[in-house]
């Protein structure tokens, strides 16, 4: 994955796996003229998530993004991210979903 050094919002993000060879080629080359971030790519299982559309309340197949607040060197929540694609962002349609933590179980 290609991603700017200094963006949001999912701008400018390309994933090699979703790419033909040439919009490949053309990203790193881009890539190389600026300043990008590389991440290798890492499985994301997808998760089903009930959801309520339409009324009704349905499983949806989602990625999960959870990113944790840590507060000197505690976890004491997070955010978490739901998106139906690779690009798990706000700002690019996906979605943010309540984070419960349970202790003592």
């Amino acid at each position: 994955m290609l991603k700017p050094n200094d963006d949001y919002g999912g701008k400018g993000i390309n994933f090699g796996w979703e790419s033909t060879v040439s919009e490949w080629d053309d990203a790193i080359e881009s890539a190389v003229a600026a300043r990008y971030v590389v991440q290798e790519r890492v499985a994301v299982e997808k998760t089903d998530i009930p959801m309520f559309e339409n009324g009704e309340a349905r499983l949806r197949s989602l990625t999960v993004d959870f990113d944790p607040f840590l507060f000197q060197g505690v976890v004491e929540g997070g955010m978490v991210r739901l998106a139906a694609g690779s690009l798990v962002n706000i700002s690019s349609g996906g979605g943010e979903t309540a984070l419960a933590i349970l202790e003592g179980f």
